[in-house]
């Protein structure tokens, strides 16, 4: 091999081992905004049970916290987090929009919008918690309707289409 073509390979080696943990932070990002994203209808249910059974905010927030450690513990963390702000000082409307910022999920940005809403003019949490649920299950259920189109099936028709095409334009 050549000392230029020697050259090429560090060079394409250290532009692949430079842009690597770039991608790798970027599918894990990916995989945690979808697991919030999947699970927060079931969290906003149980924290709407919580309220709506006597239980004030705080208090429901912690328990739907506990209850979910096993289901997702990337929003249990996430739920945690913005409580220890909470704890330290920070206002509730502020943790929880740091949550949202946090995981990069909209549909929390609404939620808070909701609760600070309801906080700021004295109406029941459970009541106003109520309407925006329905297109956060809405966006859920689209989004898991969506996962079949990538079904094995599908992959191996369109890999039977190229080769038929690459087959027919082959030389006599």
């Amino acid at each position: 091999m050549s000392l230029m073509m020697r050259a090429c390979i560090i060079v394409a080696a250290l532009a692949g081992f430079a842009l690597l943990p770039n991608v790798l932070v970027t599918i894990r990002k990916k995989r945690r905004t979808a697991d919030v994203r999947s699970h927060l209808p079931d969290a906003i249910d149980l924290l709407e049970i919580c309220v709506s059974s006597g239980m004030g905010l705080d208090t429901a927030w912690n328990a739907v916290c506990d209850e979910f450690r096993g289901v997702s513990a990337v929003l249990a963390d996430e739920m945690a987090l913005s409580n220890l702000e909470m704890h330290l000082g920070a206002p509730r409307a502020d943790a929880m929009r740091n949550m949202a910022t946090r995981t990069g999920v909209e549909d929390i940005g609404s939620m808070v919008a909701t609760l600070v809403q309801s906080e700021k003019f004295g109406t029941s949490v459970s009541q106003a918690r109520a309407l925006p649920r329905v297109p956060i299950r809405r966006r859920a259920s689209a989004s898991t309707t969506r996962l079949p189109c990538f079904s094995p099936a599908r992959s191996a028709a369109g890999g039977c289409w190229w080769v038929l095409r690459l087959t027919r334009q082959a030389p006599r």
